[in-house]
């Protein structure tokens, strides 16, 4: 198992004590972290949710050693042994470390003292109450952000967060973070609103974890939180965060890999690859080399005589012509004696008219192994072969798509791909004139696409990983190079047209997805104008 090392979490510790309270109630210096544990408990914006289940006691112990404990259930806490990361500040400027959260308090009681704080009084900024009932008040993540001199960075939230999970492989920051938002029930409006999200730093990990004892010293509290007073009876549960990853892989992970998409393909014989143009479906077919290839494209035009059989005119005659399925099935039949195995892939299969193509064979994809006569070939049974795979791909932003059959969905997984931030971070590089380097355009297009699918409510109008990854930009160690002329070539010619497209024509929302810096950069300052758009101070790499 990995863990988060000592000077990730020294890190994270460090830039969150830099976060001050400045308005508000004093009462409310922790009213972030009161948020956390409301949306963690499962409290929501547009249903009443009983008090009782938000204010489970077990629930809100993990929920407090989640965002602020000082010391294991092992450790039997007893008072000061609490602090939340809104409060590192606070500590850090008084001599009797004044942060802890309800400091006369021992531990185990804490829950109730966290309920009575809330209900009393933090609810005023969060939510509502009514007949035992809580949600929170529409505008409460703008009162959060009242109380705090700037935004508090959600990786190094992250780490604090996650500073004693084991994990089963060591997870990327923007992994950690999909994990993180699934927790909590935060959505990408949420993340963007709430918190500054420039990734700053590398995570890095240890096979030890690190002690309750050694993140007491970094928050210089050592002398001051009580041992072995209470025994909690308490057992701190997994969380589920390895669950939590193996659910996003599966359904919405950009990370998903050929070995994933191959299983999926061999226990389900079909598949749809689904996602907005540039995530990677042409890749994953090229990197699926233990499948012969056959490839077909829908189109508008394309029929069931196309892909099935219909009827021609020769030398007077009538003669019947097989389609592309039919020609598919033989070749799959042919190399059945080697153990071959035939992938048909259906290019954009959404842009066809999926029942009038599939017609009668539609009952075949049930993998049952039934056979259907095919009237146009003389009543020929036809069954599709055990070694014959099918892929269809489809970009879920093209507008001009028929909706898809419920009687394909029913028969297809849809592995859906998401932009790989990190893939973009890790491989692409923009060179200035200096010849330094800047490595942060997955930043940039993980927040752009934010503010894309929260202005039109649709994240299928997002730009994928491809869009900087480009075989002309490539270079002998399989990075990517682009000079600040390119990168404005992507964005003045590839990224706001389309955005304009998808708007109807209508240009003038563009600054604000984007920014006026942007909008007005040239090669000289293109780079600068992004880092004031991710918020950060310097992304140069030496």
């Amino acid at each position: 198992m990995y863990y988060l090392d000592i000077s990730t979490i020294n890190r994270s510790i460090h830039d969150l004590s830099s976060v001050e309270h400045v308005g508000g109630k004093a009462a409310h210096k922790d009213l972030l972290a009161f948020y956390l544990i409301l949306k963690l408990r499962g409290l929501k914006a547009n249903t009443w949710v009983l008090s009782e289940n938000i204010y489970d006691r077990d629930g809100l112990i993990e929920a407090m050693l989640l965002m602020g404990g000082l010391a294991s259930p092992e450790e039997k806490p007893g008072k000061k042994a609490c602090m939340f990361f809104t409060s590192f500040k606070k500590a850090q400027e008084t001599e009797n470390k004044e942060g802890f959260y309800n400091p006369s308090s021992a531990f185990k009681s804490l829950p109730s003292r966290l309920k009575d704080t809330i209900d009393n009084s933090a609810i005023d900024s969060l939510g509502s109450k009514s007949q035992g009932s809580l949600k929170f008040q529409r505008d409460s993540t703008e009162k959060l952000l009242e109380n705090y001199s700037t935004k508090f960075n959600l990786f190094s939230l992250i780490v604090w967060i996650y500073r004693f999970k084991a994990f089963d492989i060591q997870y990327t920051a923007n992994e950690l973070k999909r994990m993180f938002q699934k927790q909590f029930y935060l959505t990408d409006n949420e993340v963007l609103e709430i918190f500054g999200t420039s990734l700053n730093y590398e995570l890095t990990y240890t096979r030890e974890m690190v002690s309750f004892e050694d993140i007491r010293k970094i928050l210089k509290v050592e002398s001051l939180v009580e041992l072995n007073k209470d025994k909690l009876e308490y057992e701190i549960s997994d969380l589920n965060i390895n669950k939590f990853h193996t659910e996003l892989s599966m359904l919405f992970n950009s990370n998903i890999n050929s070995k994933d998409l191959k299983d999926i393909l061999l226990s389900y014989k079909q598949l749809i690859l689904t996602g907005v143009p540039g995530v990677g479906k042409s890749y994953f077919i090229r990197e699926l080399d233990e499948f012969d290839l056959f490839f077909v494209q829908f189109h508008q035009n394309y029929t069931y005589q196309d892909f099935i059989a219909g009827k021609t005119i020769v030398n007077g005659e009538v003669e019947p012509t097989t389609g592309d399925l039919i020609t598919a099935i033989e070749q799959a039949n042919s190399i059945k004696a080697r153990e071959g195995k035939l992938l048909l892939v259906l290019d954009e299969i959404n842009r066809g008219n999926i029942s009038s193509i599939f017609g009668e064979l539609m009952y075949m994809l049930d993998r049952n192994g039934n056979s259907v006569k095919i009237s146009a070939l003389g009543g020929m049974e036809l069954t599709l072969p055990d070694n014959l795979y099918i892929l269809g791909t489809m970009n879920s932003s093209d507008r001009s798509i028929a909706v898809i059959d419920y009687a394909l969905r029913r028969r297809f997984p849809f592995v859906k791909l998401l932009p790989n931030y990190d893939l973009v971070n890790s491989h692409v590089l923009v060179r200035d004139s200096e010849n330094k380097d800047f490595n942060q355009l997955g930043g940039f297009l993980n927040i752009l696409n934010i503010k894309i699918a929260n202005y039109f409510n649709n994240s299928d109008y997002q730009f994928g990983h491809a869009l900087f990854l480009k075989e002309n930009y490539k270079t002998e160690e399989d990075q990517f190079v682009i000079s600040t002329t390119q990168l404005l070539y992507i964005i003045f010619y590839e990224i706001i047209p389309m955005l304009i497209e998808y708007n109807n024509g209508d240009e003038s929302f563009i600054v604000e997805l984007l920014s006026e810096e942007i909008l007005n950069a040239n090669a000289s300052n293109i780079i600068d104008a992004i880092k004031v758009f991710l918020g950060q101070e310097s992304c140069y790499s030496e």
